[in-house]
């Protein structure tokens, strides 16, 4: 009985290992894009028709700087305490951002949320920020207000932060580095 040696191809492990890691990187970045872009949930965690604060977008990074905001929103109405602290908010984790609209000349002006989830995309996050203007055919109180909200919404890599709002009358783009 012949018996012949079976023989098989060598296996390049070398080249296996690289195509193996090749795939990994892929995955990696992939999946770096997908935490980029999507939605991120979005809450409230304060609104006031006095914040007497110039119209922008301020990101707040840490307690003490949002005590401090509160503190001034409160000073700019006589006998309004401060607003209890937020320290429900992990600084860690959390990114605040304040959303002014600066002055108005009437108590019909007022910024809310469009939306719970504000969209990333491509390291750009826009925020769900709706403005309501007066009404035309209503009657508003003409004194000075200066509405503003402080948005909660979870810490992510991103470079600009955006408000679409077509009546947005303010700085709508905010360079986050």
């Amino acid at each position: 009985m012949n018996m012949q040696k079976k023989t098989y191809p060598k296996r390049n492990f070398k080249l296996q290992r690289n195509a193996e890691l090749c795939w990994l990187w892929i995955a990696i970045f992939t999946l770096a894009g997908c935490i980029n872009n999507g939605t991120l949930p979005v809450n409230i965690v304060f609104e006031s028709q006095t914040c007497n604060i110039e119209a922008g977008i301020i990101p707040i990074s840490h307690q003490k700087e949002l005590e401090r905001t509160l503190k001034h929103i409160s000073s700019s109405v006589i006998g309004r305490p401060p607003p209890k602290t937020t320290s429900e908010i992990d600084f860690k984790t959390d990114q605040i951002f304040l959303i002014s609209l600066g002055n108005k000349p009437s108590t019909g002006y007022s910024l809310s949320l469009s939306a719970n989830l504000a969209e990333i995309d491509e390291g750009k996050i826009n925020l769900p920020v709706a403005v309501k203007e007066p009404d035309p055919d209503k009657s508003y109180a003409q004194i000075i207000t200066s509405p503003c909200v402080l948005l909660s919404m979870p810490k992510r890599n991103y470079k600009d932060v955006l408000i679409d709002d077509s009546n947005l009358k303010l700085i709508q783009q905010h360079n986050h580095k």
